[in-house]
This record gives C-alpha cells, sequence and structure tokens, in this order.
C-alpha cells in the first residue's frame, strides 16, 4: 500500500501529549484520525501541519495507538494493522522518518508471522484502555535487570497487550511468538485489585485500577517491565532467578511491580480513568506516567512524574475531558 502523503488543511500547533484511542505519539511523530483518514506530523517540524497517511483499500480505522517504531491501528471489523513508523535495526531500507519506503503490514496476524486465529481474544469492544502497543527499541536501548546488568537490544522488541473483560489478567503477544495473544502476563499480587485501564510504552505497562482495604474501594496503580525477552521465552537468551550471577550476559528474573504513588486528592481535586505512559530515553528510568485528572480547585490537566520520582505534579491543560475522545467513561473512585 502506497504511503504517500498530501497535506491535510488541519492545523493545530498545540502537541499531543496524552494517548486517546484517536490520538497517540511517539518520540518522533503524532498520529490522530479524522474523519475516517489518519493523519502524521513530524515533532521536530516547523510546519505542525498535518498530513494524510494512506491507509488500507476498504478499510476504515477506528483506533490507533504509537510507540516506538511502531503505529498500530484497528479498523471498524477489528482487523489489526501495523506501519513501521521510523527506520530501526530491521527497516535499513529508507532513511529514519520517510515514509514512503514502508508498507502496511496488512493484519499482524498473517503478514508479521501472526495467524489469525491467534487473535481467539477479542478486543473487547474495541476500547482503546483495554490494550496497549509497545516498542522497546533504539530510543531505549537497554533493559536493566534486578541486579542492575544493563542487557542491549539491537533488535528490539513488539509487544501487544490486552486486558481480559475481568480486569484480573493481562495477555500479551510478540511477533516472533506462535501463539498470539495467548499469553499471560505475572499479575500483582492483590489479590482485590482490578485493573481499568492499561497504557504501555518501551516494555513498560501502566496499570491503573481499585483494589478493597477494609471493605473501602480504593485507588491503585502499578508499572512493570515485561516483554518476551524479559520474562525468559527468549531461546536465544540466558536466564538465572539468582541476583548474585555476575555474567553480563545472563538476565536475572524477576516478575515484578512497582506500586506507584497516590496523586494526592483534596478540594475539588479528581482524577480519571484516562492514563498514558511514553518513553524518553535509555533505560528502564526514562517514562514519563500522566494521568488526567483535576487540581485542588478543580481545573482540569494532567498529573505528571518520572516512573521513579515520588510525587506527582499537576499542569493545567486547555483541554476539556469532554473534548477527548475517550472509549471509557470519564469517571473514577475518589478514596
Amino acid at each position: 500500500m502506497d504511503t504517500t502523503s498530501s497535506t491535510s488543511p488541519l492545523f493545530s500547533p498545540s502537541p499531543i501529549n496524552f494517548k486517546t484511542k484517536t490520538e497517540s505519539f511517539n518520540h518522533t511523530h503524532e498520529f490522530i484520525i479524522n474523519k475516517e483518514k489518519i493523519l502524521y506530523r513530524i515533532k521536530t517540524a516547523l510546519d505542525r501541519s498535518w498530513r494524510y497517511l494512506d491507509f488500507l483499500q476498504h478499510k476504515i480505522p477506528v483506533q490507533l495507538s504509537a510507540d516506538g517504531a511502531e503505529l498500530v491501528v484497528v479498523d471498524g471489523e477489528h482487523g489489526i494493522h501495523y506501519l513501521k513508523i521510523i527506520t530501526e535495526c530491521r527497516d535499513l531500507t529508507d532513511a529514519a522518518g520517510k515514509f514512503g519506503a514502508y508498507k502496511w503490514k496488512d493484519n499482524l496476524a498473517q503478514t508479521a508471522k501472526w495467524k489469525t486465529a491467534r487473535f481467539t481474544l477479542p478486543l473487547t469492544n474495541s476500547l482503546s484502555h483495554l490494550w496497549a502497543i509497545s516498542h522497546r527499541g533504539q530510543l531505549v536501548s537497554y533493559y536493566q535487570d534486578i541486579a542492575e546488568k544493563k542487557h542491549i537490544d539491537t533488535i528490539g522488541v513488539t509487544t501487544l497487550y490486552q486486558l481480559a473483560k475481568d480486569g484480573k489478567s493481562i495477555y500479551y503477544g510478540d511477533p516472533s511468538l506462535p501463539g498470539g495473544i495467548g499469553y499471560t502476563l505475572p499479575f500483582p499480587k492483590d489479590p482485590h485489585f482490578i485493573v481499568t485501564a492499561i497504557s504501555a510504552s518501551g516494555s513498560t505497562l501502566f496499570l491503573v485500577g481499585y483494589t478493597h482495604v477494609n471493605r473501602e474501594r480504593k485507588i491503585a496503580m502499578y508499572t512493570g517491565e515485561f516483554d518476551f525477552d524479559i520474562l525468559g521465552e527468549n531461546p536465544q537468551k540466558k536466564y538465572c532467578l539468582n541476583p548474585q550471577n555476575t555474567d553480563s550476559g545472563t538476565i536475572i528474573l524477576s516478575q515484578h511491580w512497582t506500586v506507584q504513588p497516590k496523586i494526592p486528592l483534596s478540594g475539588k481535586a479528581e482524577m480519571l480513568n484516562a492514563i498514558t505512559i511514553f518513553q524518553t530515553g535509555l533505560g528502564n528510568g526514562a517514562r514519563t506516567m500522566c494521568v488526567l485528572g483535576k487540581d485542588t480547585g478543580g481545573n482540569f490537566g494532567i498529573y505528571t512524574k518520572q516512573i521513579a520520582e515520588s510525587a506527582w505534579q499537576f499542569r493545567a491543560d486547555e483541554k476539556d475531558p469532554t473534548d477527548l475522545d475517550r472509549s471509557h467513561p470519564i469517571s473514577f473512585v475518589l478514596n
């Protein structure tokens, strides 16, 4: 499919800083779906005009998500398609950032060694908070295990995560795995935790949901590093459970979730069930977390923090949540 583009009459200088089912971004580009068309722009370009990106014939894009070198689009029939949007190790046919050399990989199940039958777990109602795409590539460069050993990846890892209907299981798939989205991630140990939204970037998963403490419902947030390589599924890599292992090429396995600090809520402050995480540089710690909400004065904006920071910062935003194309009701428990 030809991916040549033309300039759209749309013009919006405001950057996309939060992912919805029709708006997304990676470290180089921004993407939107508008009137059944996909548009993009380069973050560093002086021209902030949107440009059309051709999609597959007879397919209507209904939602999208970008991360690292990947752009994933779900069509109106729940078909999944992806495009390599920047040049990395596997795609050396053109200079970075040029769309013209790339082709839509029509249905992940067929062209990326994924079979259609592997998608036996449908994207439940195709809601954006129920699935997320992740690509750990050159921007992140390495994974640091619990023994603080850095494992450089020159190939990259693409992972599609999906939340089960009951909010108690998370499935994942990888183009190199034979089972499609049929693998289960380890879940946070809290038996009462139910996930209501997920976001992913660079193999880091960000979960928000609720748990029960003394019969009271409480907000809970977790992050964790999980993909095919990190979980010990790659037969070409060496793994062990001993954190004292000093072999630089051996990955120390860890199925660990980190409890993230709560957002302080007082006055008119509110936390919405809408989250984003995105990669910003080298290693596990280069991730920015975002949560939509309101401050104590009732002003709409985004709570943000780096993944290892202990405190959230609030940044006012001109967009009201009613203007954002959400796939989930804008409501959440405040306790």
